[in-house]
């Protein structure tokens, strides 16, 4: 949904409690949009399946990673990580030691995938 139908939407509800709210859009991040059918998706998905059981899907979201100026930019860029999505830029936010295992052994196998 586009900011400005969020503000409206946000208005019309506001006027249904009787409230008088004023909204401003001070940021409008959109995700980096990505092929879901690229190699780059595909070998994560794969090499996902294989370590973890099962396949990773791919999904747009409003964090603000460097994945959206390289996409912007022409390059095949995605985000991927390891980590519990709860605990994303939440106070005292942590990987457990094993995710991140998981996740460097997903990576290694994906760039052995894209390079041979």
């Amino acid at each position: 949904q586009s900011a400005e139908g969020i503000v409206t939407e946000l208005k019309r509800l506001g006027t249904e409690v009787g409230g008088g709210f004023d909204f401003t859009v001070h940021s409008d991040v959109r995700p980096a949009v990505v092929d879901p059918d690229n190699i780059l998706v595909r070998s994560i998905q794969e090499n996902t399946a294989v370590r973890l059981g099962a396949e990773a899907q791919p999904t747009g979201t409003g964090i603000v990673s460097v994945t959206r100026e390289l996409t912007k930019a022409g390059a095949l860029a995605v985000g991927f990580g390891p980590g519990n999505d709860a605990l994303l830029d939440a106070p005292n936010e942590y990987v457990e030691l094993e995710q991140l295992y998981t996740f460097a052994r997903i990576i290694a196998d994906v760039v052995v995938d894209l390079f041979t």
